[in-house]
């Protein structure tokens, strides 16, 4: 199977892994929390993230988990693997407001020069967020290409869905979108 086919399926696989939250356990096996917060209604949420290798090709997966107060679990994974440039420059993943625990959160990672990401929700707000540098065994995870994170919990100001994901440098230059979802 060429490259392309192979990232075209973790792509598409992982598109439809990261859109929809299910109950889980706790953290993935393997994975590193990279980013954790706590909703307004208790409870607790983590942003991880595991390397790994998908058909020979380095990949990262990430997770979303979220443990609201009354014990219940759910956790949104989604893995892409290749080139970030095959990824448009950035690899969103959300998990939307299940009801039960005050989150709606959106994270992914991107190119090193994105300095922050803008994501648009399905009613037309925008919310800006700031990349952050990972720990160092993430700087570098696929295929050697510097990466940053960004995690965001919108719940605060929408319940609306995610619907993309603009990236931008330092110096306002858009180099990255995706959407989220369908």
């Amino acid at each position: 199977m060429r490259r392309i086919d192979v990232l075209a399926v973790l792509i598409a696989l992982a598109a439809a892994a990261a859109v929809h939250a299910s109950p889980a356990s706790p953290a993935p096996p393997g994975y590193r929390t990279l980013f954790a917060g706590n909703p307004p209604s208790g409870g607790h949420w983590d942003f991880s993230a595991k390397r790994r290798r998908i058909a020979g090709h380095p990949a990262l997966c990430m997770s979303f988990t979220t443990r609201p107060a009354n014990g219940a679990e759910f956790s949104g994974i989604g893995c892409g693997g290749g080139t970030l440039r095959a990824l448009h420059n950035v690899f969103p993943i959300a998990t939307g407001y299940s009801g039960s625990i005050d989150t709606n959160l959106v994270g992914g990672f991107t190119a090193a020069r994105a300095r922050r990401a803008v994501v648009r929700f399905a009613d037309g707000r925008r919310i800006t967020v700031a990349t952050r540098l990972g720990p160092i065994g993430f700087r570098r995870a696929l295929g050697g290409e510097p990466i940053r994170f960004f995690v965001l919990n919108a719940f605060a100001r929408t319940r609306a869905a995610p619907r993309s994901v603009t990236v931008f440098t330092a110096r306002g230059r858009r180099i990255g979108r995706s959407p989220i979802g369908g």
